[in-house]
């Protein structure tokens, strides 16, 4: 994922979506993938998008997993130096249940510390379905029930459901969601709604469809590779040809019907 050139990835996947500028976009973030959370947001900003951002701090292992030095951290900092103009409106402890199960009791009160430290809303309801269900009426609220599209970015258990949903749920830009196991996280209510899901996740094979290198050494230098080139036509000069070729086609018919 810390190929530089995934960010045009997702910079087109809302453009096929055909979302226009000022759109509200939901955005769920996990602290697994720090780059695709910031590419995720920089894309917005560069399409001039209006995210709406809840994020769950809990990270698997090469994550944002220093307790120190969270997702939400990181995201302050890029947001008080200018670089991202949006961070997270609310924020989860995440793991199993979202709630941090599975995590030690240290753990989870670290966590609650970098929410706090954050000052960041807390989501912190009896069970997930209640986390699901804050979640929605947080999109909602803020965008004015105008949301366009949604972006995951992770597995976080309140974004995709059931565990067994994360093979489910293609990579890259989803229209139409089939065959969706309850219970049903925030992807799937609004997908359910008419709602076109982003779903960054299974990051390899996003790159081989796309024909990108996965995990290249060096990197490539950001705008260079197969994913900035497209086959085109250029129709004028394929007009002037035909054009020119049909009237030679006529007047060697006329030269030798006169021959």
């Amino acid at each position: 994922a810390t190929n530089p050139n995934i960010a045009a990835l997702i910079v087109q996947f809302p453009k096929e979506a055909g979302l226009k500028e000022s759109d509200h976009v939901a955005i769920t973030l996990s602290g697994s993938f720090p780059v695709l959370n910031i590419a995720a947001i920089s894309a917005c900003q560069a399409l001039k998008l209006k995210p709406i951002i809840i994020a769950s701090v809990g990270s698997s292992s090469f994550g944002a997993t220093d307790p120190a030095f969270t997702w939400l951290d990181m995201e302050s900092y890029l947001y008080d130096q200018g670089i991202l103009k949006y961070r997270s409106v609310a924020a989860s402890i995440g793991g199993a249940a979202d709630d941090g199960r599975g995590l030690s009791p240290e753990g989870r009160d670290k966590i609650i510390e970098a929410i706090k430290r954050n000052n960041i809303l807390f989501i912190n309801g009896h069970s997930l379905s209640e986390n699901i269900a804050r979640r929605m009426d947080l999109f909602n609220q803020l965008s004015n029930n105008n949301i366009k599209a949604t972006i995951n970015v992770g597995s976080g258990v309140a974004s995709v459901g059931n565990p067994l949903n994360r093979d489910i749920i293609p990579a890259g830009l989803i229209t139409r969601l089939k065959d969706f196991k309850k219970p049903y996280g925030t992807i799937a209510l609004m997908n359910n709604n008419g709602i076109p899901v982003i779903q960054l996740l299974n990051i390899n094979r996003l790159m081989a469809q796309h024909n990108m290198p996965i995990d290249p050494v060096p990197l490539p230098k950001p705008g260079e590779g197969k994913i900035f080139n497209r086959t085109g036509y250029n129709v004028l000069l394929v007009v002037i040809a035909s054009a020119i070729l049909s009237t030679l086609i006529i007047l060697m018919y006329i030269f030798n019907r006169k021959h």
